[in-house]
């Protein structure tokens, strides 16, 4: 629930009856004007029992609160300026109810006071955070307290020390933690040398840290203050340089301080052992470890040989590489320097030349090296100790294991399988590979000779992928049976153990929508060593439309392998072929997902009998689209058997105010589906763009995407869902869910997906009750979310905890929000938050 108010004296008063009606109320966000109590309005919000999470925004001032048994804890305060508070935030600051602390503007030396009192009432305080906006520098004109200052009154001044702080301002930055009257893991940051002023030279000094990034490219006239700050880092274990070309090369002319120089000055200065050093100067970046005046076991990574100074050559030859990446395939004029780079890698254990992503080969017409040469240098006497090469040249992929100069074992990739005798690999010798994928099988009349021929050809062969479309997996997988018993029957015994087919290579995903119109088969067979056996495994995902004969065929002849199987089309032909091949072998399906249209006339008997016969079926898909009463009865069948089974649901709706009540009658309880791990909830309006899902829906929709009781309070109702409304209302599964049955638990969802419209208010209450801490894809492609609700998914993200981080996809594209260009501060924020999220704007 969200409420703008301006509390008087009556106003109060009815404030404090209308909650007094609000018994399930979970969480509030509340906007006061200045002239109102912050303290009476907490006070009184404290009272409803129900309440667990409480916002209020007042003034220049924000706090965010935890409410357990009618008491305020684990509140996160945020305020602008110390100017911004009244004396009503003061009052409630004394409170000491703040755990958290986030000042947004540098404090002035006015303000040192203030700070002081405002510290000293933060009770536990466990983390302090002062930052410093770029936009308020023009009217600054009061003295800024120091870093040294700041903390020193976040430490010692405060009676509750934190346990971290952090504080960033216009010179350099830092985070630290604080325990047993110390400052430790401290991290700093220097966005310019040229900046740093006496007062930083002197916390510097005197502070102990494990990282320094330093922001900014090191120039001729900073050469004294990076030594002074190096000779002063005494715990430094991490160092971070990075030449910003845009900043200061470009736009000063100033003359960069030398790779060459500046690792002297690292190597000389820095007292003891770092642990590493990451330099980046834009044409190549390393990151190796500083020990007795030398860089050892360096891992680098140049972007073009060709862009390389001769510094930058120099610097290259004296490193200890260990690992080398080069991004772009090296041009033949640049064979001299790569193989005077590669002269100086007696260390290096593994090399990688090219990158599939290079895309230079479009836009320029200068040859690349031969793909000969280079294996040639990458296997020469001087690399003795590689171990693993990779090469990507065009179209060619190659992947070598390597000892003492000679190759053993190849992984090749090519595009098409008359590659094979292409002049560029002949040098390649057939014992060598191991691992063979060809991308493309167009057409199998021409290509089938030659595919055949594969297995003879390349004796040590043992794993064979073809990317070939649904239609051509039939006569591959036949005609490489075939062959290879030929072989064995020859032979005795043949090395293909692995055939893998699959479109591109590329394996899709069973629930994507852009493979909505085409049939996708991927499947594994994996051979005995010595006989004609083999195990197979299919993952079968058919399109909406037409399917081809021969796909139909394959699912008859090898239906018993399917271990997923998608149906889109509304037809009902394969779930009884997949009936009739389980009834002569046993099923390894695992996964169905279908079109409810599909359980029409017998088709809910054969559902019926294949999950029956698949001892580890675990996960049910079902498409509802809106129809007769007929389809519905035979929908609520299927779930009242199978709904614990049931994984994922996808709602597309025409009408939401009549076919939603239907909706909420077939799937009455979330406790129902247990292991309901993806929602996904479409809606179709037609010809008018205005149309939104009525907010009497929304309940029940939040309730569908709720975590279970144990985790989430009860779910708060749609601030306009008491609006009068011409739809019919739709009871909420949580209350169904507790008339007379024991309230269970379900797994928390891992996808949600909506592509609708909703009020803003409705936007925020889904927003609300979704699990962030477990979502991993959240897909809002075509709704009308708004910038606000973008914020309200990023602050309610969790930080990642090293490897670990929940969200990995958010899909905004189509939206009005992903254009905006207020949005790119939020979308950086959650970059921030989550550095492996892969957000779809386009």
């Amino acid at each position: 629930m969200e409420s703008k108010a301006n509390f008087k004296d009556k106003t109060l008063k009815s404030f404090k009856e209308f909650l007094g009606h609000c018994s399930a109320l979970a969480s509030m966000e509340l906007r006061l004007d200045p002239q109102d109590s912050i303290k009476t309005t907490s006070e009184i919000l404290s009272k409803v029992e129900s309440l667990t999470s409480l916002k209020v925004i007042h003034g220049g001032l924000t706090a965010t609160a935890c409410v357990s048994s009618g008491k305020i804890q684990d509140v996160n305060m945020a305020f602008r300026r110390f100017s911004d508070l009244s004396p009503s935030d003061i009052e409630f600051i004394q409170q000491g109810l703040f755990t958290r602390l986030t000042i947004e503007y540098h404090p002035q030396g006015t303000d040192e006071k203030l700070l002081g009192d405002v510290l000293c009432h933060g009770s536990p305080l466990n983390h302090i955070q002062i930052r410093f906006q770029e936009r308020c520098v023009a009217i600054v004109t009061t003295l800024e307290l120091t870093v040294q200052d700041l903390v020193k009154m976040a430490t010692l001044d405060a009676p509750n020390i934190p346990d971290s702080f952090s504080v960033n301002c216009r010179r350099l930055s830092l985070t630290a933690k604080y325990s047993q009257a110390r400052i430790h893991d401290m991290t700093i940051t220097i966005t310019q040398l040229a900046d740093l002023n006496p007062e930083d030279f002197t916390f510097i000094k005197q502070n102990q840290y494990i990282r320094l990034t330093i922001e900014s490219t090191p120039l001729k006239a900073d050469e004294d203050r990076l030594s002074a700050v190096l000779r002063n880092s005494v715990g430094l274990s991490h160092l971070h340089i990075e030449y910003n070309q845009e900043r200061h090369h470009i736009l000063t002319r100033k003359p960069q301080l030398g790779i060459q120089d500046l690792v002297k000055i690292v190597t000389s200065e820095t007292p003891g052992n770092l642990e590493s050093l990451l330099i980046d100067c834009g044409r190549f970046s390393t990151n190796g470890r500083l020990s007795q005046g030398r860089i050892h076991e360096v891992v680098m990574t140049i972007v073009q040989v060709g862009d390389l100074s001769s510094d930058d050559l120099k610097f290259i030859q004296q490193c200890h590489l260990a690992r080398l990446v080069i991004d772009q395939t090296p041009l033949k004029s640049d064979k001299a320097r790569l193989t005077d780079i590669l002269s100086h890698g007696e260390d290096l254990t593994h090399l990688q030349i090219g990158s599939k992503g290079d895309r230079r080969r479009a836009i320029t017409i200068k040859p690349d090296m031969r793909l000969q040469d280079i294996v040639e240098l990458a296997t020469s006497d001087v690399l003795c100790k590689l171990e693993s090469l990779k090469i990507d040249w065009g179209d060619v992929s190659i992947i070598a294991n390597i000892s003492s100069g000679k190759i053993h074992d190849v992984d090749l990739t090519i595009k098409q399988v008359d590659d094979l005798s292409s002049g560029d690999l002949k040098f390649i010798q057939k014992e060598l590979i191991t691992k063979l994928s060809i991308k493309g099988i167009k057409d199998i009349m021409e290509d089938e000779g030659q595919l055949n021929g594969i297995p003879t050809s390349y004796p040590k062969l043992g794993h064979l992928r073809v990317g070939c479309s649904a239609d051509l997996c039939l006569s591959i997988v036949n005609s490489m049976i075939s062959t290879r018993a030929g072989i064995v029957q020859k032979k005795g015994s043949s090395c293909l153990k692995t055939l893998e087919l699959m479109e591109d290579l590329i394996p899709f995903d069973m629930l994507d929508g852009k493979y909505h119109r085409d049939d996708c088969i991927h499947t594994i067979l994996t051979f005995a060593n010595d006989s004609n056996t083999f195990d197979m495994r299919s993952w079968i995902r058919l399109g909406d439309y037409y399917t081809d004969s021969s796909v139909t065929n394959f699912i008859r002849q090898y239906g018993w392998s399917t271990v997923s199987f998608y149906e889109g089309a509304i037809s009902k032909t394969y779930t009884t072929i997949l009936d009739e091949v389980y009834n002569t072998r046993e099923s390894q399906l695992e996964s169905l997902h279908m079109n409810q249209d599909v359980l029409m006339d017998l088709g809910l008997d054969h559902v019926k009998k294949i999950i029956e016969r698949s001892p580890n079926f675990k996960n049910l898909g079902l498409i509802v689209i809106p129809s007769g009463d007929d389809t519905r009865t035979a929908t609520k069948t299927l779930l009242d058997r199978h709904g614990k089974q049931l994984s994922m649901l996808r709602l597309r709706i025409w009408s939401c105010g009549f076919y939603m009540p239907h909706f909420a009658s077939s799937f009455p309880s979330r406790n129902r589906f247990p292991n309901l791990v993806s929602f996904d909830l479409r809606t179709y309006f037609g010809v008018s763009s205005s149309d939104t899902v009525p907010s009497s829906c929304v309940p029940w929709i939040a309730a569908m995407i709720s975590p279970p009781p144990s985790q989430a309070a009860t779910l708060p109702a749609s601030s306009s869902s008491s609006q009068a409304s011409s739809h019919p209302v739709v009871e909420t599964p949580s209350t169904e869910a507790n008339k007379g049955s024991k309230t269970e638990s379900w797994t928390v969802l891992r996808e949600v997906v909506f592509r609708t419209k909703l009020q803003p208010d409705d936007w925020r209450t889904l927003i609300d009750v979704i699990d962030f801490s477990v979502l991993e894809y959240l897909d809002l492609r075509k709704c009308n979310i708004l910038l606000e609700h973008l914020k309200q998914i990023v602050d309610r993200v969790p930080y990642s905890k090293g490897s670990v981080a929940p969200l990995k996809v958010l899909v905004i594209k189509h939206t009005r929000v992903a254009k905006s260009a207020d949005s790119r501060a939020v979308l950086d924020a959650l970059r921030k938050k989550v550095p492996s999220v892969r957000i779809v704007e386009e």
